[in-house]
């Protein structure tokens, strides 16, 4: 049987050798054993692979592990066989099935590499921001906002220009600069969302429930981190603006709306986020897979969802959970001291902080959308924050 799988692949493919040393016969080629169990895992495990280097990474054994995207190709083109992978191999040496709910450490990394990469490139996407006045950003703001999500994610409408998205205390927030806050952080969620590759393989309808659902969820996650990485004595809101932690400096922000509801938020985000984010010493790789992990919540809207985009979801949420649980065991090496399980359940308390907090910032945010308060009213606020509750 081995003998009649390996002649008839080899007529297909041209035999091609993979990292010569201990290379044997897999796949209708001849690799080592760790191409092999790579070409398995990616394959069968049907991840999104791309490469955000022009698909030209150069592939050796020491080299390997850079370029996921580009090593799986490398394979495809040495002749290993995806379908022998899932259909034949299984008679002959029964391939066991992947468990989706484990991930060793260096796929984790990998993963996590991505999100990290992401959320720097978004954090440093600037453009036009010195060449636009005062008096068209506002135009351009206001015209975003009276947009739909679809309008948004399509880019079929004005969107708010992407002058730097600053994580520094330079001002307190105020109702003159909290509506161009908010524009800033939409469209820095817009450009996080569409690079992400599960989310462009989602039809239109799946992208704007999806957008609509984890949108204050992930912006709040991403104000908590960026205030415990600085170690401010406020949240930090972005665009150089922050909401004070301390109760006698919130007397100076005129505006009672926001005052009231940040107050209510920033009490609640550094008692049981931002604190505990400094005693479980969160990591960037970590946040980010946190982040890319709130993201795929399977929350209300899920039975909105297309077959398809329900079943990305559900798959992709286990494979980026696997991670964030992989990237977390791996600091057992580093420091035995840390009672891991004890670290997976405060995460675990992290988002349902995170919920709970953005459900009553979705309910302040339609009371100002309703009132017309601090400039917070169009057809993007009644969506992102009013609408979606429509879904449960």
């Amino acid at each position: 049987m081995r003998r009649l799988l390996r002649g008839s692949i080899s007529r297909a493919y041209p035999r091609k050798r993979l990292f010569y040393k201990q290379s044997r016969n897999h796949y209708g080629t001849v690799c080592c054993p760790s191409c092999k169990g790579f070409f398995r895992r990616s394959f069968l495990a049907s991840k999104n692979l791309e490469c955000y280097r022009g698909n030209c990474c150069v592939i050796t054994k020491g080299t390997r592990n850079n370029c996921r995207a580009c090593r799986y190709k490398k394979c495809l083109n040495a002749g290993m066989n995806p379908n022998a992978n899932i259909v034949a191999l299984p008679q002959v040496i029964g391939v066991p099935s992947v468990d989706p709910l484990f991930m060793n450490a260096e796929e984790a990394k990998i993963l996590a590499s991505f999100y990290v990469n992401l959320e720097r490139y978004c954090d440093n996407s600037v453009f036009n921001g010195n060449e636009i006045c005062l008096q068209e950003e506002e135009f351009l703001i206001n015209q975003m906002l009276d947009a739909s999500v679809e309008d948004l994610l399509m880019k079929r409408r004005p969107q708010c220009p992407r002058f730097p998205i600053i994580w520094k205390p330079h001002q307190m927030v105020s109702g003159k600069t909290f509506k161009r806050i908010y524009a800033r952080l939409v469209v820095f969620f817009c450009d996080w969302v569409n690079h992400i590759p599960l989310f462009k393989s989602l039809c239109v309808s799946d992208k704007v429930q999806l957008f609509i659902a984890r949108l204050t969820q992930v912006l709040l996650l991403n104000m908590c981190y960026r205030t415990y990485k600085e170690g401010c004595g406020g949240l930090l809101l972005g665009t150089g603006s922050v909401f004070p932690f301390d109760k006698a400096l919130r007397s100076q922000i005129e505006d009672d709306q926001i005052r009231n509801m940040l107050s209510q938020v920033v009490d609640s985000v550094f008692a049981d986020v931002i604190f505990p984010m400094k005693d479980l010493d969160i990591n960037e790789d970590e946040y980010c897979m946190l982040k890319a992990t709130l993201f795929l919540f399977e929350g209300f809207p899920f039975n909105q969802l297309t077959d398809h985009g329900k079943e990305v979801l559900v798959r992709e949420k286990q494979r980026h959970k696997a991670a964030l649980v992989a990237l977390i065991l791996q600091k057992k090496e580093a420091n035995p001291a840390i009672d891991h399980l004890f670290k997976l359940i405060q995460v675990e308390h992290l988002t349902t902080t995170i919920e709970a907090v953005s459900n009553y910032i979705d309910k302040e945010f339609g009371l100002m959308n309703l009132f017309s308060l601090s400039g917070m009213r169009g057809n993007l606020v009644h969506e992102c924050h009013v609408m979606k509750y429509a879904f449960c």
